[in-house]
């Protein structure tokens, strides 16, 4: 009772307030998951790029020089 006689003269609702600061701290949650999710991503990438250049990948293989052949 001495709780809803104080929000009412205080003219605030605690829990308004309360699921505010809860919906700030999923968000910053959600936010910090997504970076974290994209930088494993960005690694992940990297590795492979390396692992497709040092097993001899196609930026690494010598050209291939196209000639005509006569065939009888």
């Amino acid at each position: 009772m001495l709780y809803t006689v104080m929000e009412h003269h205080l003219g605030i609702d605690v829990q308004s307030i309360y699921n505010n600061i809860e919906i700030k701290r999923v968000e910053e949650r959600r936010i910090e998951r997504e970076k974290r999710l994209a930088e494993e991503a960005t690694q992940r990438k990297k590795e492979v790029i390396v692992e497709t250049q040092d097993a001899g990948g196609s930026s690494t293989q010598a050209d291939v020089e196209m000639v005509d052949v006569e065939t009888d």
